[in-house]
């Protein structure tokens, strides 16, 4: 089971909410957070975004500790900040659950890079159309 996966279930659990109202909070259809949940899927970043801000948990721990326990999900050796985890190298004897966890941590700061550029290009754009 993914950390995102046993964290949804632990906030969803702890909080006493159903799959059904936190997909309507966040307007996904049931199935899909229950896909996540059961870690046959991941959310996007904007889901993400949505779901820590639900729960009051800030993103990195939400995407590197289990919460429940507090504990770094991610094993040591592993980079933690965004720059160098998009470029970091699974190593050759690494267990394939700590690579997939990287590969999917990478995936998820490369999406988070392209929202925070496309929300950066939409400023700049406001900005030039303003007049000062």
């Amino acid at each position: 089971m993914s950390i995102i996966s046993k964290n949804l279930a632990f906030l969803r659990k702890k909080n006493k909410l159903t799959q059904a109202e936190i997909s309507r909070s966040i307007d996904v259809p049931q199935s899909t957070y229950a896909s996540w949940e059961y870690d046959k899927a991941e959310p996007n970043v904007a889901a993400i975004i949505q779901i820590c801000e639900i729960f009051g948990v800030n993103i990195n721990d939400f995407l590197k500790k289990n919460i429940k326990t507090g504990e770094p999900e991610l094993h040591s050796g592993t980079v933690n900040d965004p720059v160098s985890l998009y470029s970091a190298k699974p190593k050759k004897n690494q267990k394939t659950e700590d690579k997939d966890a990287l590969i999917a941590a990478q995936q998820i700061t490369i999406e988070a890079l392209r929202h925070a550029l496309s929300l950066a290009q939409e400023q700049i754009s406001f900005l030039k159309k303003s007049p000062f």
